[in-house]
């Protein structure tokens, strides 16, 4: 997306938080109420942060644009296509990993 369209990022960025929110109540009124977390808990939680730190950047992104700094925040808004992917998948195989010991 456009980074001057900050709008449009946060529309996108909270309807994902939505989804995972809403997807989080269903689930949990499924499930049996467990004391440990579960690979269900960990994916979800680990989606809903990442979502989060998606508004964090695209209003750090925004704020540069403002300020006239829009190498910077090309920059951050660069890298972040990368890293968000690559945190995301790494810290699922580690909730993975870490309920498999469990289990």
């Amino acid at each position: 997306m456009e980074r001057s369209s900050l709008g449009d990022r946060m529309s996108v960025s909270f309807i994902g938080i939505l989804a995972a929110v809403a997807y989080q109540v269903v689930m949990s009124e499924m499930l049996p109420r467990i004391a440990y977390v579960t690979v269900m808990n960990a994916l979800l939680n680990i989606s809903f942060l990442t979502m989060v730190a998606t508004v964090v950047i695209n209003l750090v992104v925004g704020q540069l644009d403002k300020q006239g700094r829009s190498e910077f925040a090309d920059s951050i808004d660069k890298r972040c296509r990368w890293i968000f992917p690559l945190t995301y998948f790494g810290l699922l195989l580690l909730g993975y990993g870490t309920a498999s010991l469990i289990l």
